[in-house]
């Protein structure tokens, strides 16, 4: 525990605090510390029969948002965008002003000096963003090092090839890193599992995942940006004894020092950080302190995991505390303003590395503030919280509720500060599929070959900055390829 709290002292120059929540009435060592229960093996040694099944916690975690507010648009989603006509005209972008420049740019000149960047870079020219998403899940079944650079090799020229210029690259996805820290332990998701088959975490694989493809990015022009859930810590069970015992969530819940006991929550079926404490504040912002000192990541990027509850018990004692010193916000509105001051404080921290910060919450944006409480409203029009915003529009454009340039317009309401750039997510793992929550629009991304095409290009018309695929498995299958080659005749 000393250990952790000296490296926050040192790491940690600054505490955020934010203003009211605004509303939208819109359509370690190299040596691994284990629970003493833990037995290693490596995951090659484990037969696919043994392994457990994790789609329902950690699979896709992307995929399992985007379906699941495809899945609620009957209900809460089908508010914003009922009555929106998906041929409706949209409108552009707010030209910038003289407000502070975001810093969404080629990183070629702002990243930070490290042993990880090559000297010379040649970064893709154009400025708009062209980026693709590898998440954990799609880094799972590596075993050895030779596997993890022939599979990370082959990403990037896949990606480069096809014309996109930047990587947003899954490194923390849980309270774990995919790469050596002195603050979190090993991720638990690359190469290692008992003999029952379940991922162990804090055990260093032997080389380091991050470094290799910071610099492989780099040889190809791509930048790489990092990508980080900052709350979530565990979602196989919610028995600390699944963690490794240099994890803070183990510490904060085994040391003597009652000050932190509340810094780590349970929903039942995982573990996560507490968004309304500032000791978990400064860990996360330490976290990215020490990644972007060691690493020359191109830009720090959350997606839309924050509140994993609406459930009022979940931070019951916390709101408590915070009503009985004279606290007056609802909960919804203390629960908004205790993630705005995460983001203050990494917005802050960003600025002294030179490299971008943003988020890419989930397309739905009624959900977005009042599930998650992901102030988004108050992020896009106002400077210090981000420097780009990527609403993740998983819908086609003939979808009965949310259609794709109805659901584009609202996110382009909500965007609005010229210092905070506009991305797109945009939704490759559902082509071929049928999206049975789309009404008439069902078959769209069965049928179309060139939706992505479309859809791109209604970024460009409607002066967006740039967009983010999911996935690069998506983008990779060869029954994609009609697709893929229209989307990379447009970016020639």
């Amino acid at each position: 525990m000393k250990k952790v709290v000296s490296l926050l002292i040192l790491l940690v120059f600054f505490a955020g605090c934010a203003p009211a929540s605004a509303t939208f009435t819109s359509a370690g060592e190299n040596a691994p510390i284990l629970p003493a229960s833990q037995t290693i093996i490596p995951a090659s040694e484990v037969s696919d029969e043994s392994s457990p099944d994790e789609s329902s916690t950690e699979s896709s975690s992307r995929q399992r948002s985007a379906e699941k507010s495809s899945e609620a648009v009957s209900s809460s989603e089908s508010k914003q965008s009922e009555e929106i006509s998906s041929n409706e005209t949209v409108s552009s972008k707010p030209e910038a002003s003289s407000e502070p420049e975001s810093s969404v740019q080629s990183a070629a000149s702002s990243a930070p000096e490290t042993s990880s960047l090559p000297e010379e870079q040649s970064y893709t020219e154009t400025d708009e963003m062209r980026g693709v998403w590898i998440s954990f899940y799609e880094l799972s079944d590596i075993t050895d090092y030779e596997e993890y650079k022939n599979r990370i090799d082959t990403m990037f020229d896949t990606i480069k090839a096809i014309g996109f210029n930047a990587v947003f690259f899954h490194v923390h996805a849980f309270g774990d890193a995919l790469y050596p820290s002195e603050i979190f332990p090993f991720s638990h998701r690359i190469g290692y599992k008992t003999v029952n088959g379940d991922p162990i975490q804090g055990v260093d694989p032997g080389y380091d995942p991050l470094e290799y493809a910071v610099n492989a990015a780099h040889e190809r022009g791509l930048q790489l940006h990092a990508w980080w859930n900052p709350y979530r810590i565990w979602t196989l069970s919610d028995d600390i004894e699944d963690l490794s015992v240099d994890n803070p969530a183990y510490i904060f819940l085994t040391d003597d020092d009652p000050t932190n006991d509340n810094y780590v929550l349970s929903t039942g079926k995982g573990l996560y950080y507490n968004p309304a404490e500032q000791g978990v504040r400064d860990l996360i912002t330490a976290g990215i302190a020490e990644m972007l000192n060691n690493y020359a990541v191109d830009g720090v990027h959350f997606d839309d995991y924050f509140y994993p509850t609406t459930d009022a018990d979940f931070d019951a004692v916390s709101y408590r505390t915070y009503k009985t010193d004279g606290g007056l916000l609802s909960l919804d509105d203390w629960r908004r303003e205790n993630v705005d001051k995460l983001l203050m404080q990494v917005h802050e921290l960003r600025a002294s590395k030179g490299v971008p910060f943003g988020v890419s919450p989930a397309g739905n944006i009624d959900r977005v503030m009042n599930e998650m409480y992901a102030d988004v409203a108050l992020w896009g029009s106002s400077y210090g919280y981000v420097d780009y915003l990527c609403p993740q529009i998983y819908w086609g454009f003939d979808h009965d509720t949310m259609p794709f340039l109805g659901v584009l317009n609202d996110w382009l309401g909500v965007v609005t500060n010229p210092s905070v750039k506009l991305f797109i997510g945009l939704p490759a793992y559902k082509l071929g599929e049928t999206d049975s929550a789309a009404g008439s629009g069902k078959y769209e991304f069965k049928n179309d070959t060139e939706i992505l095409k479309r859809m791109v290009l209604a970024t460009r018309e409607t002066d967006c900055d740039g967009f983010i695929i999911y996935s690069y498995t998506a983008m990779a299958d060869s029954a994609n390829a009609a697709e893929t080659e229209a989307l990379r005749g447009l970016l020639e």
